[in-house]
């Protein structure tokens, strides 16, 4: 196993949030890992350990953060508890926030869907060329489109 191997893998919170530059040089607890719930207004902390001129990109990333499907999905476990930036439990995520995670998650998957229904049609319009119009051109076109058919449909 080469050292590069054996690195250890940096976590979303770390790629998200690592370029900051955080007062005590290093990210907050509930920032450094996996999602979890913050507390409602966390910005406002969070602004606090920064520099001014990096504010605007940190209230794009927290906005980022907090409507990935990650934590949303953190969102919905039961019996999740916000918390502040410490990691330190500060309240009950209610059921109406995690109603409003599930619809969220459900607005994103939809999306998906038909982003991809929208990719597996132009792919199989691409192909269909190749019939009508047999060219160097298109047979390229309709391997790069069987090509994407391919990853849409086994998820990859």
């Amino acid at each position: 196993m080469s050292d590069a191997q054996r690195e250890k893998k940096p976590t979303l919170g770390e790629r998200v949030f690592g370029e900051f530059s955080w007062r005590d040089g290093s990210i907050p607890p509930a920032l450094a890992g996996q999602p979890v719930p913050l507390k409602i207004g966390v910005i406002e902390d969070v602004k606090a350990l920064l520099p001014g001129d990096q504010h605007e990109a940190v209230q794009t990333a927290i906005a980022r953060w907090t409507r990935g499907a990650p934590y949303l999905i953190a969102i919905l476990e039961p019996g999740s508890t916000r918390v502040d930036l410490s990691g330190a439990p500060v309240e009950e995520v209610i059921e109406q926030q995690r109603d409003h995670a599930r619809r969220q998650l459900e607005y994103k998957q939809i999306n998906k869907a038909r982003k991809q229904h929208r990719e597996v049609i132009a792919a199989l319009d691409a192909i269909d060329r190749i019939f009508t119009e047999p060219t160097r051109e298109n047979l390229a076109a309709a391997k790069k489109a069987s090509a994407e058919i391919r990853r849409i449909m086994t998820w990859k």
